[in-house]
């Protein structure tokens, strides 16, 4: 009986495992997966780097999938992951005996079992009751990530450790412990779900979580994915850079000129040998690119700019400016230096303060007010929260006259434009349109249309 019960118990490691390796792009067979069950029992669970070595000769094909393996069966095998300890100055304010004591008569003897695990330092006791607390079909369900926190959230409940609330209100010394402890093992939980969401939705740690942010807005984005969400701006700038080279070779040679070619082919007895197209003079229009860079919309800025960048090849000439209170404008920053420092540099000088939209339409009026024609399209990415300042609308429709076409992009949905602080509805009549961008689906379908309009514009 014991004997298969271990034997079930390590089927369901490797299955476990072996998703996670599919996961990081490790292709493993179910042929593959028999043969791996195999190794793992004539092996075993107790030397894990003979099963390390083992496994990969079995499972592992290419270089690149050796490395994926090896980072794959670290994470899989660890048992906590780091979080955190306890911070002994915490500790030495009371005495450990009687922290323990209080815990057990206000929480209960096992929750205060596994706070002793954690003040003596027993990482496999502690990994056990932790791991046994996070629900295995919550783990295995796990697909977007409000699923972490509902699992921890959960877990926690399971190992009750609201109940050190009660030490809390005793204050002083016993309050701070009972909060450190509450936190650390909160913490390890926490990190626990994080480890296992990567292993079973996406072993790298990258694809599944890029793609779960993306679908949602983006400034929910974690800073430390800004690099991938920059690789799939380049790929949307790579794939309408090649869309507009190719309307622009249409374009470009004209219509038929029936007159000409007919005086042309009058040797060939009027048959049409040489074609000759009617030019078409184009004047280079100019976009105007004015994006508030404040806390609420950063996120989103940042990717709208780094497109832009990006599309310069195609776009016949783009002024960008940026602003939170006082604008300025960042196109010879962007030109001259790499785009993320650029837009790093851009926050830093102009993205603090507090946010003022008339004061940034006064600057960009005094900026640009003499270029704005009917060859310009300007485009404004904010939310227009302007913190009850004025809104300086009058200056806003002095250049949306001036200019072909005014777009305005806002990261807010329509129900919620013209609420608390907003002066949006100042500078909506002004525009051709009001659109609803944040996310990187909302960027790319603008920056096609603002390909088009540029291209109508410079007619």
């Amino acid at each position: 009986m014991t004997r298969q019960h271990t034997m079930n118990g390590m089927d369901l490691t490797l299955n476990r495992f072996v998703h996670a390796l599919r996961a990081a792009d490790v292709a493993v067979s179910p042929a593959e997966t028999l043969d791996a069950l195999e190794i793992m029992q004539q092996v075993g669970l107790g030397n894990r780097q003979l099963l390390q070595d083992a496994l990969r000769l079995a499972l592992a094909k290419t270089q690149a999938e050796k490395e994926a393996f090896d980072s794959c069966f670290q994470a899989f095998f660890t048992g906590l992951a780091p979080a955190g300890g306890l911070r002994q100055s915490v500790l030495r304010s009371v005495e450990s005996t009687q922290f323990l004591q209080r815990v057990r008569e206000l929480a209960g003897p096992e929750l205060a079992e596994t706070v002793a695990w954690l003040i003596e330092g027993d990482v496999t006791r502690l990994t056990r009751r932790l791991f046994a607390a996070v629900d295995r079909q919550g783990l295995d369900g796990m697909r977007h990530l409000r699923d972490k926190a509902v699992l921890v959230d959960d877990a926690a409940r399971v190992l009750g450790l609201s109940q050190l609330d009660a030490l809390q209100t005793l204050g002083g010394n016993m309050a701070t412990v009972a909060r450190h402890v509450q936190g650390v093992l909160r913490q390890q939980l926490k990190a626990h779900v994080d480890l296992q969401y990567r292993l079973i939705v996406d072993a790298t740690g990258q694809r599944a979580l890029l793609a779960a942010a993306l679908s949602a807005n983006l400034q929910q984005v974690p800073p430390g994915y800004y690099l991938e969400v920059e690789r799939v701006v380049d790929r949307l700038a790579d794939r309408l850079v090649r869309r507009q080279r190719t309307r622009q070779r249409r374009t470009q040679r004209g219509q038929l000129d029936l007159r000409r070619m007919l005086r042309q082919n009058m040797a060939f007895e009027g048959v049409p040998i040489k074609i000759s197209w009617r030019q078409q003079r184009r004047e280079q229009a100019t976009v105007f690119m004015v994006c508030d860079i404040s806390n609420s919309v950063a996120a989103i800025a940042r990717f709208a700019l780094l497109l832009m960048y990006k599309l310069g090849e195609v776009l016949p000439q783009v002024r960008s400016f940026a602003f939170s209170s006082r604008l300025g404008e960042i196109t010879s920053l962007m030109r001259g230096r790499s785009h993320q420092v650029a837009i790093e540099s851009a926050i830093e000088q102009l993205g603090r303060g507090t946010t003022d939209y008339g004061q940034a339409m006064h600057d960009l009026h005094q900026l640009v007010a003499r270029d704005v024609n009917r060859k310009s399209v300007l485009v404004f990415l904010g939310d227009a929260r302007s913190n009850h300042f004025p809104a300086r609308a009058e200056l806003f429709m002095g250049m949306a006259r001036q200019a072909g076409e005014t777009w305005w992009l806002t990261p807010e949905p329509p129900d919620r434009r013209h609420t608390g602080d907003s002066v949006l509805h100042e500078y909506a009549p002004h525009c051709r349109a009001v659109l609803t961008c944040n996310r990187l689906a909302d960027i790319e379908r603008f920056a096609e249309k603002l390909l088009t309009i540029t291209h109508q514009v410079g007619r």
